[in-house]
């Protein structure tokens, strides 16, 4: 079986083994990021023949990993059980964190612009590569995932009376304080790349995460405007300047601020889990898992029906199997 997303690759200097190897040293950084965005605009071109190369496998034996680059020996393993696992592109991802919206914001932040990772572009695409043999067996689909879980090119203003205590469930809200870390954020003089996190207390940014996830986190600032104009009034066109001033604001308001940041970033997150469990539902598959925290998650308010695909594949992939790491794949 062929794949959509290696007839391009293989194409691509991306797969080159002599510059994968040298870290792509021997590409300028534009080379790289033109290369990126006509492999993005590839991918979402063709999306509907990427949905269909997963559905056209009618097995329920499929498994949907929320685990970005899941280990081979994982892979090898579950192959004796599992038909299809569907992983989210990590090319793509790379080439959507290292957008131009991205390194736009960065830059409003006063980071200066970061240079592409090249060494961590050659790790992603040798684990790509790496996995040739399960895609040519049609055992592994990548899919653009992430696409859909990207923040819009035009940023919403958002507004709540209550500070959007009212986006989740109490009983949904509970499960989220109960594992979450919020830490005031800190920028070290002169080193605007650097931070430092300390108890929370007032400041104008805090950094949001959750224990037993994953290294995702939720950073927010507090900003004051500073000039506001109306440049239209019947389409509701304005023009805002911004900055963040060097003192922190009182107490009740950045509690405030910080209780409507905790309920955003738990939304967030929510709708992240909620949409990579549709994505398994859409491809008729199981979810694999990316954390405790998601797993517990589901567990509590989204306990699956006990049956003997669902269990059998529960048993066996905490089956310690060490032969595995021998086994060659081949099609």
């Amino acid at each position: 079986m062929g794949s959509l997303t290696f007839d391009f690759l293989t194409d691509s200097f991306l797969f080159r083994d002599s510059w994968i190897q040298a870290n792509f040293s021997v590409v300028s950084e534009q080379e790289l990021v033109d290369e990126l965005n006509r492999y993005i605009e590839f991918c979402l071109s063709r999306q509907a023949e990427f949905d269909n190369e997963v559905l056209k496998n009618e097995s329920s034996l499929k498994m949907v990993s929320g685990v970005e680059t899941p280990a081979l020996t994982l892979l090898k393993q579950s192959a004796f059980y599992v038909e299809q696992y569907v992983i989210n592109d990590p090319i793509f991802s790379f080439g959507y964190r290292n957008s131009e919206i991205s390194q736009e914001m960065n830059s409003y932040m006063g980071l200066d612009k970061q240079p592409i990772d090249k060494a961590d572009l050659a790790r992603i695409i040798s684990y790509v590569k790496s996995l040739t043999p399960m895609v040519a067996a049609d055992y592994v689909k990548f899919l653009p995932i992430d696409h859909a879980l990207e923040p819009p090119e035009q940023l919403p203003i958002l507004h709540s009376e209550n500070l959007f205590s009212d986006v989740l469930s109490e009983e949904l809200f509970q499960f989220f304080a109960q594992r979450a870390v919020i830490k005031s954020l800190g920028r070290i003089p002169g080193k605007a790349g650097l931070i430092q996190l300390d108890t929370l207390k007032p400041c104008r940014e805090i950094l949001v995460n959750f224990e037993n996830h994953t290294s995702a986190s939720y950073g927010y600032v507090l900003q004051q405007i500073k000039d506001f104009r109306i440049l239209d009034e019947e389409t509701g066109e304005f023009q805002m300047a911004m900055h963040i001033p060097d003192e922190p604001p009182e107490r009740d308001y950045f509690e405030n601020w910080v209780s409507q940041s905790f309920h955003l970033s738990c939304k967030k997150l929510y709708e992240e889990i909620f949409f990579k469990n549709l994505v398994a539902s859409r491809c008729r598959a199981s979810y694999l898992c990316e954390s405790r925290f998601v797993f517990d998650l589901l567990n509590q308010f989204f306990p699956t029906k006990n049956n003997i695909t669902t269990n059998t594949t529960n048993v066996l992939l905490n089956i310690e199997l060490p032969f595995c790491k021998m086994l060659i794949f081949q099609h």
